[in-house]
């Protein structure tokens, strides 16, 4: 993989935000190899749930605030990870929470009116909108940072790999993850 991305940054410089033309027609190279020995499934129960959690705080503790480790991977990575990470979404979006906000109001009081109804419910939308940068800006750490730490970016069920039995389940008693 190293031969075929080269040097290149993701962002240059990383952490950048790339220009609109370039969001409009990005692309992404995906490189798949088969993983023998784990599998995915969605949904996953209690158990499966707690090896993906050890799993998550395991890549959590081999880079937490190793300096060298996060500046390395803030050259060659998405410098904030997390599909929340403002960096990473379409500045069109911040412009539609308040609106989005109503309808997922609209669409999901019938199914409990009474929490819907309360104004800071109601406000939400408008405070997402109001606050959504300041908090982003907040919460985006760099590698010299106290708790820095590499993150997963989109953990979801079919986003990780577990452990599997011989009989192509999922092993919960295994202590290995990828």
């Amino acid at each position: 993989v190293d031969a075929l991305l080269g040097d290149t940054a993701v962002a240059d410089p990383a952490g950048d935000e790339p220009a609109e033309e370039l969001l409009a027609r990005g692309g992404a190279i995906l490189m798949l190899e088969c993983v023998e020995g784990y599998t995915q499934t969605s949904p996953v129960d209690h158990a499966q749930a707690g090896l993906a959690l050890k799993a998550l705080a395991a890549l959590h503790a081999a880079a937490w605030e190793d300096t060298a480790l996060l500046t390395k991977a803030a050259e060659r990575l998405q410098r904030h990870g997390g599909s929340f990470s403002l960096s990473i979404r379409n500045p069109k979006e911040l412009t539609k929470i308040n609106d989005n906000w109503s309808r997922f109001v609209t669409t999901f009081t019938p199914f409990d009116p009474e929490l819907f109804g309360r104004p800071e419910i109601l406000k939400l939308g408008e405070r997402l909108e109001t606050w959504c940068r300041w908090t982003a800006a907040a919460l985006s750490l760099t590698p010299t940072d106290k708790f820095a730490t590499l993150m997963h970016g989109d953990l979801k069920a079919m986003n990780v790999f577990l452990p599997a039995a011989p009989d192509g389940s999922v092993d919960v008693t295994r202590p290995g993850f990828s």
